[in-house]
């Protein structure tokens, strides 16, 4: 027969036991679904809007050049981002097998069709096979280009506006001038977007 002592301390484990579920789902499990960790560099919202030199003061960054990235378009054709110079760009970095970049994309779209009359152009560059994202096209109406990425052209990009792309979804905004940037990684909402499209305007 089990003594009410027995009892107690089994019941004291599942209470601990309970509790460590919870933590393990919360702190890890749950915070990784926002982002889908590409190497082990910490994750962060940066603004390049100045450089900071080895002095310590500021000095203005340098425009971005748009003329300097290029990517694929679906069909493979090389695509030069400089074509939508002079808008307010934001470039957002997703695949069809991020399950926070496929929560995102609705938001996208609904943020390009308010701010389409404020010289605001999304684009799309998919981290993905060809063919998996024309699949997936078929499943979402974009209104914005969607356009192919791999790694390396992902990392020359973020590296152009002083990034270090680390995870997906990953989003670069770029002024209508070039001469400001901010870039994000993990699941942006339709208010933070909003607040860097508007810091823009």
């Amino acid at each position: 027969m089990i003594s009410f002592k027995e009892m107690l301390i089994v019941l004291c484990m599942m209470i601990a036991a309970s509790f460590a579920g919870f933590a393990t789902y919360k702190y890890i499990i749950a915070s990784q679904s926002e982002v889908n960790i590409i190497n082990l560099e910490p994750s962060a919202t940066t603004d390049v809007n100045t450089v900071t030199s080895n002095t310590g003061q500021q000095t203005e960054a340098q425009a971005v050049d748009l003329a300097s990235m290029v990517v694929k378009d679906i069909d493979a054709k090389p695509v030069g981002l400089d074509q939508w110079s002079g808008k307010v760009l934001a470039i957002n970095f997703w695949a069809t097998w991020c399950p926070p970049c496929r929560k995102e994309i609705p938001v996208l779209i609904e943020t390009q069709k308010e701010f389409a009359d404020k010289n605001v152009q999304f684009l799309g560059i998919a981290m993905d096979d060809s063919k998996a994202v024309k699949s997936y096209m078929q499943t979402i109406d974009f209104n914005y280009p969607i356009l192919i990425s791999d790694l390396n052209e992902t990392i020359r990009i973020g590296q152009a506006v002083n990034y270090s792309f680390i995870a997906l979804p990953f989003t670069v905004f770029i002024s209508a001038d070039g001469m400001q940037s901010k870039a994000h990684t993990g699941e942006l909402n339709k208010e933070q977007i909003e607040e860097i499209l508007n810091s823009f305007l």
